[in-house]
């Protein structure tokens, strides 16, 4: 990056602004390289005037939440990350029986809001490290007790607007509202513990992951499933390793995996499916470079 556009940043953007910031240190697999810039702008107008310095000047731009369902490759990336986690981005507002939220809200902060306020329906989504945004854009969904995801309660979504301006960006979600069921708080909390007493029995939580790496494919089994019968269960690269618990959960074992074992890992797990049942796994990590 140029020094002018490093001393724009500096200047102009209201917020954090850092360079080449470990990006290991914001994702849940704890790998991956540098961002050439990291910002945290403090509201929309410096969230809006970060775009628009992106787009005129060709710099690519990332948007992260908790860095979860993400792999970033050992090289880092070229370009601006945005983390929208000041409080202009982050709040939770009762309005009725719906929650009015920033798009860099925590699920946690909005289950919590909801629970307080004996307001049902995204019970579901408890222990899933997301930001309101990235929930959103990927619907996050569960199978367990049932399919569920995450639009189904979901009212409105609210991205950043350039004024018509042609959108060459990524879709940034800055506030999102979920219409709810009033219920009783301690049947809400009861809810939120049965789902994760389901996931600690059946996923790996003790160690670090992006969750599931696969889409499940059309059919009645599910890639995990798949995986497993393949006999990948617990195989490694390098700090990398198929989780013995869920086979489509690659976990960073020693806390020393790189991004090239856990790809050397999706690979062999597509490849071997591939040969098996003639299925090709399609990815639900996303991955930077």
């Amino acid at each position: 990056m140029l020094a002018r556009q490093k001393n724009f940043l500096l200047k102009e953007i209201e917020g954090r602004v850092l360079f080449d910031e470990p990006l290991s240190r914001h994702t849940t697999l704890g790998i991956g390289g540098s961002a050439e810039v990291w910002t945290e702008p403090a509201d929309t107008p410096s969230l809006t005037k970060l775009v628009r310095f992106s787009t005129d000047e060709k710099i690519p731009l990332f948007i992260i939440g908790r860095g979860g369902n993400l792999l970033v490759k050992d090289e880092g990336v070229k370009g601006i990350v945005i983390r929208l986690n000041s409080a202009e981005f982050t709040y939770v507002k009762k309005e009725g029986q719906s929650l009015r939220c920033g798009g860099g809200a925590e699920l946690t902060e909005v289950l919590k809001a909801a629970r307080d306020n004996g307001l049902s329906g995204l019970e579901f989504t408890v222990g899933i490290p997301a930001t309101v945004g990235g929930a959103v854009k990927t619907n996050l969904s569960v199978s367990y007790p049932f399919k569920r995801e995450i639009e189904e309660g979901l009212d409105y979504a609210k991205m950043l607007d350039l004024q018509g301006e042609e959108r060459n960006f990524p879709h940034i979600i800055i506030e999102a509202k979920f219409n709810l069921q009033t219920a009783d708080r301690g049947a809400i909390a009861k809810k939120m513990d049965d789902f994760i007493a389901y996931r600690q029995k059946t996923q790996e939580l003790t160690l670090p992951s992006a969750g599931c790496i696969f889409k499940n494919p059309a059919g009645e089994k599910t890639a995990g499933w798949l995986i497993e019968q393949c006999g990948l269960k617990g195989k490694r690269a390098g700090g990398a390793e198929i989780s013995s618990r869920h086979s489509n959960f690659i976990i960073n074992h020693n806390q020393k995996a790189k991004a090239k074992d856990v790809l050397a890992l999706i690979e062999i797990m597509r490849e071997e499916v591939k040969k098996r049942y003639n299925i090709h796994l399609e990815l639900e990590v996303e991955i930077w470079e």
